[in-house]
């Protein structure tokens, strides 16, 4: 799955209260004894720029066990209307 072309993340940002957060958690991009190929992985940094590119705010970043990480995102503030 590429994450930046799917318009999932558009439908997520549609539905997720104001309130509301995404918890993302993924393999570490390195070589690990299981999971995909490193290749198919994306870095922690490559995760917060498509979420901070369709409409989110990172909250936190921490690993997930020794082989994946976590993102917790919200909504991007809503900027106020030009006058």
């Amino acid at each position: 799955m590429n994450l930046m072309t799917t318009p999932w993340l558009k439908e997520v940002l549609r539905i997720l209260k104001r309130d509301g957060i995404l918890a993302v958690v993924d393999w570490k991009k390195e070589e690990t004894p299981m999971g995909p190929p490193v290749e198919h992985r994306f870095s922690e940094l490559d995760v917060t720029e498509i979420l901070r590119l369709n409409g989110f705010s990172q909250v936190e970043t921490r690993e997930a066990g020794p082989y994946h990480y976590l993102v917790v995102c919200s909504r991007q503030p809503e900027r106020p209307e030009a006058l």
